[in-house]
């Protein structure tokens, strides 16, 4: 069955980015990928906690650069 878009949250994206084998494979495979706001907040506010928050927000930023990756609002 071909998965065409999912609702990404925080959890799955620091999957995404730790390289879950599972999480990654979904991530590559999807059409469309969706980032609410309130997901992008919550990461963000995790950012800024850590000892990466810089490179964590070019990260961020260039994942959501992707034509595959919707946020509304």
């Amino acid at each position: 069955m071909e998965i065409k878009t999912i609702l990404i949250d925080t959890n799955a994206y620091a999957e995404f980015k730790k390289g879950n084998p599972e999480a990654v494979e979904i991530i590559r495979r999807v059409k469309n990928i969706i980032m609410t706001p309130i997901v992008h907040g919550e990461l963000i506010s995790g950012f800024i906690l850590g000892s990466r928050e810089k490179d964590n927000r070019k990260e961020l930023k260039e994942f959501i650069k992707s034509k595959r990756v919707i946020t509304p609002c």
